[in-house]
């Protein structure tokens, strides 16, 4: 069934949104996705720079191109991270502060949002499908609808697990102190 993929993607999506949520611990993952304004475009902040990680708690960034420097600090400052670059006209280092119980409450919200966002997707993807499915209704047997409708359900069912999954080890390990 070609909705497979789909659903594949949807979750992977998610999981790469996961993984720009800090847990204390530094990243490239945090940062590697925000989008810079640089030469006319917004672009990847990993299409722009070298993330390295030289503490637990800290982030370096290496621009490419150093005229860069302000518009990736800006980035990052305008981002929902909660952090200040520190920029001294060639590189960026992002210190991230422990944890504040509200902050861990503010992310595990957002943790909420983003696998509601990745449910949504999915509806929205067993839509198209059974939309696609009723059309055909009509030159199948009447089992080998209920059986591919049944498919169907299984593996929405089994995307939207898989998110819970991730969603509750995700809140799980930003509410551990």
């Amino acid at each position: 069934m070609s909705l497979a993929p789909a659903l594949d993607s949807a979750v992977a999506n998610f999981e790469k949104d996961l993984a720009g949520l800090s847990v204390g611990r530094a990243a490239p993952t945090l940062v590697e996705n925000l989008l810079v304004e640089a030469h006319g475009s917004r672009q990847p902040l990993k299409a722009l720079a070298q993330i390295s990680v030289p503490e637990a708690t800290q982030l370096l960034i290496q621009p490419w191109d150093p005229s860069l420097v302000e518009a990736i600090a800006k980035a990052i400052t305008d981002s929902d991270l909660g952090v200040n670059p520190q920029n001294d006209g060639r590189v960026i280092r992002v210190i991230l502060p422990p944890l504040t119980e509200e902050r861990r409450r503010e992310l595990a919200k957002k943790v909420s949002q983003l696998a509601e966002k990745a449910r949504i997707a999915v509806r929205n993807l067993r839509e198209d499908a059974r939309k696609e499915l009723k059309k055909r209704e009509k030159e199948m047997p009447k089992d080998d609808f209920q059986r591919e409708e049944k498919e169907l359900q299984d593996l929405v069912n089994k995307a939207n697990a898989t998110i819970a999954e991730r969603e509750k080890k995700k809140e799980a390990a930003l509410l551990e102190i």
